[in-house]
């Protein structure tokens, strides 16, 4: 039964991500961000981006990296969402243990972010935080804050416990 149901998400992945799991193309974006802005009432907004834990029993010799501060074992989903409720990007799998700021910053997301389809602001932003429980994740995000995500990287020979 296991084989049968990584066969079916394989094939699920490969036919449906390309045309369901998109960011904005570069021609896109100032309109996306307009359109997303004018929904939720904040400037320069491209989606949502949170983390879930989904229960798992791991395998009994990698149990403490699943182990979460939930205190039960769980993988990560972290999924940004735009205003339409249209999924942009998600990435599951990453152990429980790991915080949500650590799973960004090795996602695919993190390099878009940093890459030229996010340098151009339509609207420059100023004094405004949204602060969650993600904390400088959503700082990083919100003002773009190049710095802290080069410090994030350069950490992460340090956060050997998370890897």
């Amino acid at each position: 039964m296991n084989t049968i149901y990584r066969e079916f998400c394989e094939a699920v992945i490969i036919e449906l991500e390309p045309q369901w799991l998109k960011m904005p193309t570069a021609d896109g974006m100032a309109t996306h961000i307009v359109e997303c802005s004018a929904v939720c009432d904040f400037p320069q907004v491209v989606g949502a981006l949170d983390g879930c834990h989904f229960p798992v029993s791991p395998p009994e010799e990698f149990a403490n990296d699943y182990y979460n501060y939930k205190k039960w074992y769980s993988i990560i989903l972290l999924a940004l969402v735009d205003h339409r409720y249209r999924s942009l990007y998600v990435k599951v799998g990453s152990p429980g243990r790991c915080h949500d700021t650590f799973v960004y910053v090795w996602s695919g997301l993190a390099q878009c972010i940093e890459g030229p389809l996010f340098q151009t602001p339509v609207v420059e932003i100023c004094k405004q935080v949204i602060y969650n429980k993600v904390g400088l994740m959503g700082l990083f995000l919100l003002n773009g804050f190049q710095l802290f995500l080069r410090l994030l990287h350069n950490r992460a020979d340090s956060l050997d416990a998370f890897t």
